[in-house]
């Protein structure tokens, strides 16, 4: 059986995400989470929006905060995130848009 997810919150063991539907991901705290990567895909024509976790929402993918979250707008966006360990997670890499932005 499947279930259509609103939003989620990713747990310590997720490492790769194929996000189908409109859903709001949240990622794990990065302080506790040192050096672990994430892969986002959007496999569908919704918008997969991608938001920070931490206590308070107060880490940041490399400046986006809780309030101005990754979105994954058009089929097949990705990112690939690893945190820092403290209370950001950096952007290896994207293909929001047309093109990949590393």
């Amino acid at each position: 059986m499947s279930h259509k997810l609103h939003s989620t919150a990713l747990l310590t063991t997720d490492f790769a995400i194929l996000a189908s539907g409109a859903i709001t991901l949240t990622l794990p705290p990065a302080d506790t989470q040192n050096g672990m990567m994430i892969f986002i895909k959007n496999v569908s024509t919704s918008i997969v929006t991608v938001v920070p976790g931490g206590p308070g929402g107060t880490d940041t993918i490399e400046g986006f905060t809780s309030s101005t979250p990754k979105t994954l707008t058009k089929q097949y966006d990705s990112l690939m995130l690893i945190s820092n360990g403290t209370n950001e997670w950096f952007l290896l890499g994207n293909s929001i848009g047309d093109t990949f932005v590393s």
